[in-house]
């Protein structure tokens, strides 16, 4: 837990910029309640994340550190609890072993960094799925009602969990086919149509959920007008190992696309050569874990060990990344590595569980292994550059007005100077309509300069050069990888 703290709180929390992402996340945090609700109805997510947020950040004057504490914090709480769900459901030292990997995978510090829903996501998945295995289990009302309570509060997150809900009623049909022979009598049919039903607390444990779902219909149905994920890319099968490379490697900061594993410096360097290329690049780290986790399980499956758990985890996780790529394929596209933390942290749990069962060289082998691998791993990439314009005297003042040169960086700008400040210039293509990202003000965006570029309270931001179509510009100083640029008649 003290390991994965000061992680959490390394540099990258300091000093990185906040990404699109987390500019919205802080734009609409620092709005009135009512504001806030209806940024959320026009967006694409649901509210609980928001709610629970504001106020944290609140005490903190909505600052960086306010927002991105809060994740910091349920990271941290998501390690204390793999811990004690790994000792229950397995052993002390399943849990250790999931705790280490949750604490030091650049994947997960990164989430905790980030001031966005997942680090959340991660922690009530942790809580639901062990809920879900004693409901299966015991078929105590207090489970089931517990996994419907916190499948209320997943839903309420991401609606990621409306697929993983799919692959909960299929591993629980599973399982009471697997695990429930033994209940079978003389109508078979009968029988077989009951455990369709999986049983009356499921459904009512299910019906808690739906309930959740039509009470946010509205919204949803908003929600699904938009078309915000016309650039996710199909997945297929071969993006398996490397989202687990992924999940155990992390990736570059403010990525919006499909997961881009790191890739490793020193090592993949050392054993190439021009015949035979990288031996350790790609995915092919990720081929190994789930090699190491396939042979694991076979071995666990065969010695009757675990057996109920196993088939619970493995295949929640699996089967949800799996469903997804299957539906990637017939044009449901919602294949985003980052989308993925409520699974990660389930696979943690299952390679702990596999090698738990290991000698102690063995277990020994893959800490060490895992921890010179990262070693190796090339930096994490990360700019502070806005955070420096901000606080930079020379070049703003309190009545500076700021002009961003895309979407992008209008958003993070915003964060960081304030409401009325910053001005959109879209450099690319000045025309483009921006109805559908509803943070940039349509009073905010300006087709061309002719207003703004002989006032002297006025800067030009961007990350290329100082000539904005056909503005010439005048450069005053380069922060980081942003050009500062001013109306040069002004000097």
């Amino acid at each position: 837990m003290v390991l994965g703290a000061l992680l959490r709180f390394g540099k990258m929390f300091w000093q990185r910029d906040f990404w699109y992402d987390e500019a919205f996340t802080g734009i609409i945090a620092r709005m009135s309640w009512s504001e806030m609700w209806w940024m959320i109805f026009h967006d694409v997510h649901p509210p609980l994340y928001y709610y629970l947020v504001k106020p944290w950040a609140g005490l903190f004057n909505y600052s960086s550190f306010g927002f991105r504490s809060f994740s910091a914090v349920l990271g941290i709480l998501s390690i204390v609890s793999i811990y004690w769900i790994g000792r229950k459901m397995f052993s002390a030292r399943v849990g250790l072993l999931s705790a280490f990997f949750l604490a030091v995978s650049p994947f997960a510090v990164q989430y905790s960094q980030e001031a966005r829903m997942y680090s959340l996501f991660g922690l009530v998945s942790l809580w639901l799925v062990y809920f879900f295995l004693k409901a299966l289990k015991t078929d105590e009302w207090k489970y089931w009602l517990g996994w419907g309570v916190l499948g209320v509060i997943f839903f309420y997150i991401h609606y990621l969990a409306l697929f993983t809900f799919v692959v909960f009623y299929f591993v629980a049909l599973g399982y009471k086919l697997i695990f429930e022979k033994e209940r079978a009598r003389e109508n078979f049919f009968f029988f077989s149509f009951k455990k369709i039903l999986i049983g009356k607390k499921f459904i009512i444990a299910v019906g808690f959920i739906v309930f959740a779902f039509v009470l946010w219909l509205p919204a949803f149905k908003q929600h699904l007008s938009r078309e915000g994920l016309g650039w996710v890319p199909v997945a297929y099968l071969s993006d398996l190992p490397e989202t687990l490379q992924f999940f155990f490697y992390g990736h570059q900061p403010g990525k919006i696309l499909e997961p881009i594993p790191n890739e490793f410096r020193n090592l993949s360097f050392s054993l190439s050569n021009e015949k035979s290329g990288n031996l350790f690049d790609g995915s092919s780290i990720g081929l190994l874990i789930l090699l190491v986790i396939a042979v694991g399980l076979i071995i666990l499956w065969q010695r009757k060990k675990y057996r109920r758990e196993v088939f619970v985890i493995s295949t929640l996780s699996f089967g949800t990344l799996l469903f997804l790529i299957l539906l990637s394929q017939v044009g449901w596209r919602f294949y985003v590595a980052r989308y993925f933390m409520a699974t990660a942290v389930i696979i943690y749990l299952l390679l702990s569980v596999v090698v738990s069962q290991w000698r102690m060289k063995g277990r020994i082998f893959v800490v060490v292994f895992y921890v010179l691998s990262l070693a190796w791993l090339k930096p994490i990439p990360y700019d502070s550059s806005w955070s420096f314009v901000r606080d930079d005297a020379e070049l703003v003042n309190p009545q500076t007005v700021v002009i961003a040169d895309n979407a992008f960086e209008y958003a993070t700008a915003r964060f960081y100077f304030g409401e009325g400040r910053v001005k959109l210039y879209n450099r690319g293509e000045p025309e483009q309509d921006f109805s559908l990202w509803i943070i940039v003000k349509k009073e905010d965006q300006i087709k061309n300069l002719d207003n703004f570029i002989s006032k002297s309270n006025v800067i030009y931001v961007g990350a290329g050069d100082c000539h904005w179509n056909q503005y010439q510009l005048q450069p005053l100083k380069k922060v980081g990888r942003l050009q500062v640029c001013k109306n040069k008649f002004d000097f």
